[in-house]
């Protein structure tokens, strides 16, 4: 099968273990049993996700390898505490009512969450990516 259709579709995978580089977790489609190659964003440490089923987007084939990213908000989540940290340092912080997660996109292989800072009157959109996946 043509693996470049996949790009863009969703699978079930369950996480089977991680690469020897241990940059990728290893996931096995349920549907199809292809490998799916999950990036270790930090986000979970390995007993929350081997031997569990998630569900994921496949986002890019590099070098023969399908590359996908976990469907969960727990990497928003985080990003979005990041977003908070960073503006606490700024003069309008005390201004900020919330930051909510507007939409997840995928672009040119990345995923990317697009945000919302409340500032009441004001409305910022800040959007956030996960660097080039690259398997080694």
């Amino acid at each position: 099968m043509n693996t470049e259709k996949l790009i863009g579709k969703k699978e079930k995978v369950k996480i089977i273990g991680k690469t020897k580089s241990k940059k990728y977790y290893v996931g096995k489609s349920l549907e199809n049993s292809y490998n799916i190659y999950i990036e270790d964003t930090g986000d979970y440490s390995d007993d929350e996700l081997i031997g569990e089923e998630q569900e994921c987007l496949i986002i890019n084939i590099i070098k023969n390898n399908i590359i996908g990213f976990i469907l969960d908000d727990r990497k928003f989540l985080n990003d979005i505490k990041t977003i908070r940290n960073i503006l606490k340092n700024t003069d309008e912080y005390e201004k900020i009512e919330d930051i909510y997660l507007m939409e997840r996109l995928k672009i040119k292989g990345k995923v990317l969450g697009l945000y919302l800072v409340d500032k009441g009157e004001t409305r910022k959109v800040l959007s956030r990516y996960i660097r080039n996946r690259n398997i080694k």
